[in-house]
């Protein structure tokens, strides 16, 4: 029995342990694709999802939902945002994770027009020199263009991510069990009481 137990850990603590690698195509010139390629177990398993080949969902209206629920909810989400210690904590979560994911773009090509030729050469000055610090941070060939001839937004890339399954995880549950963010909720789930 215990030697049942022991393999089993061991094989979950395995698949939890080997990279998952995922790769992403994106081009929006001609006609909108997508696709996302996950390749796991060093190439044994592969899954490819292309929006374009499954079917299309209906999907049902669904009721109108109730504002002033709503707006309490976000309230309660922007007071947990402003308790001390979480926002900071947030920040770290986000660049934890995005440095865990091992982004890599090979290469990517963004236009951007906007309607006034003038409000795009202003998008263009805050844009622009996101393409500098894209190339530093992710690698590879990053070129935004303005197009003040016409609205656009077109994107064509190819990038591809490499994550732990088990690092991502020791992440999310350090990010959980930190002292700001179970104070936080300790106390909001006292002021729900």
């Amino acid at each position: 029995m215990l030697s049942v137990v022991m393999w089993t850990a061991l094989a979950i603590l395995v698949l939890v342990i080997v990279p998952l690698r995922i790769g992403v195509v994106a081009d929006t010139r001609n006609e909108a694709r997508l696709r996302v390629r996950i390749v796991w177990l060093f190439g044994l398993a592969r899954f490819q999802i292309d929006p374009r080949s499954e079917k299309k969902a209906h999907f049902e209206p669904s009721k109108v939902p109730n504002k002033k629920k709503s707006r309490l909810e976000v309230g309660r989400a922007v007071s947990f945002l402003n308790s001390p210690g979480v926002l900071p904590r947030s920040k770290k979560l986000m660049d934890d994770l995005l440095t865990s994911f091992h982004p890599r773009v090979q290469r990517m090509h963004i236009e951007l027009g906007l309607e006034d030729p003038a409000e795009t050469g202003q998008a263009w000055a805050l844009l622009g020199p996101l393409s500098g610090w894209l190339m530093y941070r992710f690698g590879g060939s990053v070129r935004l263009e303005p197009n003040f001839t016409a609205p656009t937004f077109a994107v064509e890339g190819k990038m591809h991510f490499t994550l732990i399954p088990l690092q991502t995880l020791g992440i999310a549950l350090g990010f959980a069990s930190s002292p700001s963010i179970l104070r936080n909720l300790y106390g909001a789930h006292r002021a729900r009481l």
